[in-house]
């Protein structure tokens, strides 16, 4: 796998944050990536355009540089967390969220594809490549239902039941999640010739 240096990963959060970006026109991932690897949820806004997650590699790597630590037994220990590999637009934690809006243009998933660890709002006109979008977590929006194939339509249907100590716990949280608000705003100063 071909690895890129750090100037040339594209947007990428490593240690947590989140990544927000409203244009006028499109987003164009190209051969680059938008990921978030620590929590931190993905929010991109295009008012007219579209948001294509471009057409890079799946097997493009990325990682930080590697951190060396003492830990208590005075032993080293390297710490490469944060490592990635692939291309387009991707939330890499369970915990976080991702949110593409394009109201008057398309979501194209591309060749690299666009994934959440966690749960996914997606508004469009029209959506292409959907078989490139993967969501473990709830999907809302309009994007279509990825296509199902004779394999995965034989998998059950509902994962088995939690036990009820654990679920009350992951429940809240998730509660939590869903009931937090995203609220964007947005300032117009205008355009003057200064007359």
């Amino acid at each position: 796998a071909a690895v890129k240096p750090a100037c040339a990963i594209g947007i990428v959060t490593v240690a947590g944050g989140a990544v927000e970006m409203a244009v006028r026109d499109s987003v164009i991932v190209n051969q680059s990536r938008v990921f978030t690897v620590g929590q931190g949820d993905v929010l991109i806004w295009a008012s007219r355009g579209d948001i294509d997650a471009g057409r890079g590699a799946k097997t493009v790597t990325g990682a930080p540089p590697p951190l060396f630590k003492i830990d208590s037994n005075g032993n080293v220990v390297v710490d490469t967390s944060g490592s990635f590999a692939g291309s387009g637009i991707a939330v890499l934690d369970a915990r976080s969220t991702l949110d593409l809006f394009a109201p008057a243009g398309e979501i194209n998933a591309g060749d690299a594809g666009i994934q959440s660890a966690g749960n996914a709002n997606l508004a469009a006109q029209r959506f292409a490549g959907t078989d490139a979008i993967a969501v473990k977590g709830d999907t809302s929006g309009g994007a279509p239902p990825p296509a199902v194939s004779a394999v995965a339509s034989l998998a059950p249907t509902a994962p088995p039941p939690a036990p009820a100590a654990a679920a009350n716990g992951d429940n809240e949280d998730d509660d939590r999640q869903k009931r937090r608000r995203r609220n964007l705003l947005l300032d117009f100063l205008g355009f003057s010739r200064g007359d």
